[in-house]
């Protein structure tokens, strides 16, 4: 989803301050990443300040669950 919406880059890069463009994608993205998890996984995000560190947080939770859990975390 986050690549169908041209966010991609919030997870992937890291965030410049000074580029309003970054900006507005870290701000969309961590919307788009909550509104997609299971209830049951937003304690691991809340706390984040970037997409990036919400998409490296779930994935530390779903790193030890093999390719089937790698597919359910890329939808």
């Amino acid at each position: 989803m986050l690549k169908e919406k041209g966010l991609l880059l919030a997870i992937e890069d890291d965030l410049e301050k000074s580029n309003s463009k970054a900006v507005s994608r870290d701000n969309a993205a961590p919307t788009i990443l909550t509104l997609n998890v299971r209830d049951s996984r937003i304690t691991h995000i809340e706390e984040c300040e970037t997409a990036k560190e919400a998409w490296e947080a779930l994935r530390i939770v779903h790193q030890g669950i093999g390719v089937s859990g790698h597919m359910v975390l890329m939808q």
